[in-house]
C-alpha cells in the first residue's frame, strides 16, 4: 500500500471544475481551507482516515453539487457546523 501524505497545498482550491476528491487513507494532515468553498464543482469529498485537525469549514456545507462527504477518522475538533452535517445526511 502506498501513502502520499504531507499537508493539502493551496493550490488544490484553485481546482474549481474537480468533482471528486478522494483522499481517504492517505496520511495527510493539517488544516482544510476555507478555501474549499472555492470548488463549486466537488461533488464527493472522501477524506475520512488521514490526520486531518482544526475545524471543518462550514464552506463544505455550502457547496451545492456535493452529494457525498465522509469526515471520520480524522482529529477534527468536534465541532461540525450544521452546513456540513446536512450534507452527511444526503
Amino acid at each position: 500500500k502506498t501513502s502520499v501524505g504531507g499537508t493539502l497545498p493551496d493550490s488544490l482550491y484553485t481546482l474549481r471544475k474537480l468533482s471528486s476528491l478522494r483522499l481517504y487513507k492517505s496520511k495527510f494532515s493539517g488544516s482544510i481551507s476555507s478555501n474549499i468553498g472555492n470548488m463549486g464543482r466537488l461533488k464527493w469529498l472522501w477524506i475520512h482516515e488521514n490526520e486531518f485537525t482544526g475545524v471543518v469549514p462550514e464552506e463544505i456545507g455550502k457547496l451545492k453539487k456535493l452529494e457525498g462527504v465522509t469526515l471520520h477518522g480524522n482529529k477534527f475538533v468536534p465541532i461540525v457546523k450544521e452546513e456540513v452535517q446536512e450534507v452527511e445526511k444526503r
